[in-house]
């Protein structure tokens, strides 16, 4: 998709093929936006149906999945916490073991 509008437009760009530069292409242009924001809209508009639907349906089987996972990753996010605080110490104290003079 071009992207330019009548001071930008240069020979050897995308705008040399009359894509979007001139009046009757904004027209065009501005067809092509609406037509695009329509399918938008009904795609939203079916996802919303279906999201509805699922959640009628499988509702509560997945909000357990939801649980499942929360806690995985809570562990998973716990258990880095917890092995980025002992690398941590493990550096700290082979810092401390180096800066000794013997």
């Amino acid at each position: 998709m071009c992207n330019c509008n009548t001071e930008s437009c240069e020979k050897d760009s995308c705008c040399d093929s009359d894509s979007c530069c001139g009046s009757e292409n904004f027209i065009d242009h501005v067809k092509m936006e609406s037509t695009m924001a329509i399918k938008q809209a009904h795609r939203e508009a079916l996802v919303e149906r279906m999201r509805k639907r699922l959640e009628e349906k499988h509702g509560t089987t997945l909000d357990k999945v939801a649980d499942v996972c929360f806690e995985a990753f809570e562990k998973a996010w716990k258990s880095m916490n917890t092995q980025s605080k002992e690398k941590s110490e493990l550096n700290t104290k082979l810092e401390e073991i180096f800066s000794q003079k013997d």
